[in-house]
């Protein structure tokens, strides 16, 4: 046993040293469980070759953390004012109705998804219809509480350009007069100058809602 502890007590000062640059970013859910906890608790009631066991385990975490860290974002990048100076163009056009604006912004085969419900998907062309139905169907669009924010994501696997939207949409109805209000959060993948990916979060809840639809529980 006297052996185990004196491993320990190695294993714990080159843990600390290998781990510090990395631990503040644990989850809280691992907090609770550092490399010097688990192998306390696992000291009293294991024998060498457990502990070399769990050892190559830990030394495997530590690798994977090591890995995860080096995956980086930035705010400031070279083509970051570009792609926000597009991203406000393409707001304003949105509140003004000018449909083609906003496309022209858009790569041949973009994608662009969450408008009709977290799983839907659109093409280019289904977008320009979504877009010009919004436009014949509502007289004035206002943006309030909107924030941008341009990120580079490197290492990662939504590695790219992007730029964050939040904001939210108040649209007056052209037959109804009645104002629908939600809140959206749009992230936009860049690719040479055009929108290559558009992921929208709609409150569609709040949409249907203020449409004057019930949501029903079922009966059992």
């Amino acid at each position: 046993m006297g052996t185990n502890n004196h491993f320990l007590r190695h294993v714990l000062l080159v843990s600390r040293r290998l781990v510090a640059h990395y631990m503040c970013m644990v989850t809280k859910y691992t907090q609770s469980y550092t490399i010097e906890t688990i192998l306390i608790q696992h000291i009293k009631q294991t024998n060498m070759k457990q502990l070399q066991q769990l050892l190559l385990v830990l030394s495997l975490f530590i690798s994977m953390q090591v890995c995860t860290s080096a995956q980086t974002a930035t705010i400031e990048f070279e083509n970051g004012p570009d792609i926000m100076a597009k991203t406000q163009e393409i707001l304003e056009a949105f509140k003004t109705g000018d449909v083609e604006k906003q496309l022209s912004y858009f790569a041949e085969d973009a994608k662009i998804y969450g408008l009709l419900g977290a799983a839907s998907e659109m093409t280019k062309s289904e977008y320009r219809s979504q877009m010009e139905l919004v436009r014949d169907n509502y007289s004035k669009t206002v943006l309030s509480n909107v924030a941008m924010l341009p990120i580079k994501a490197v290492d990662t696997f939504n590695e790219g350009e992007w730029t964050a939207i939040w904001c939210v949409i108040s649209q007056t109805g052209n037959t109804s007069g009645a104002t629908l209000e939600y809140p959206m959060h749009i992230a936009v993948l860049w690719e040479n100058g055009k929108i290559k990916t558009s992921i929208n979060y709609v409150d569609m809840l709040n949409i249907y809602e203020a449409s004057g639809f019930k949501v029903v529980p079922p009966s059992n």
